[in-house]
């Protein structure tokens, strides 16, 4: 079963988009900010299969966080090849280049429908959803 790394800082957006991985047959895990993000990657970097990052949050932005995670330099890491997904409801040109210069490897509009998801998981961990 895929684990995914869902950071998004309102708890609300949160519970729903876990809740959606679950019926869809993965695990997840939540974190408020880009900076847990970091921190619990840098533990086990292979725990997850896909990370959801909101773009707007305190503490470190989905942006840096992103940014960071590109550049990884956790012990023995040296750039974590790992799929980020941007989920925002910021859906301007400027946000969406700005997505791609970073690294993401998609762009996710809010709020993230369960078939927008289900493809997402195919497309990047190769994860069909339980019929």
């Amino acid at each position: 079963m895929p684990k995914i790394l869902v950071v998004e800082d309102t708890m609300m957006a949160a519970e729903v988009l876990c809740m959606v991985l679950e019926n869809l047959g993965c695990a997840a895990d939540h974190v408020e900010d880009g900076a847990q993000a970091l921190e619990i990657l840098c533990m086990d970097s292979e725990m997850y299969s896909l990370v959801l990052m909101d773009l707007r949050m305190p503490v470190m932005d989905g942006f840096e966080a992103t940014r960071a995670i590109r550049k990884m330099g956790c012990v023995g890491i040296d750039g974590l090849d790992l799929p980020v997904i941007a989920v925002t409801a910021d859906e301007t040109f400027d946000t969406r280049s700005r997505c791609c210069e970073i690294g993401f490897e998609d762009f996710a509009t809010k709020p993230l429908l369960p078939g927008t998801l289900a493809g997402l998981l195919k497309k990047y961990i190769n994860h069909d959803v339980p019929g």
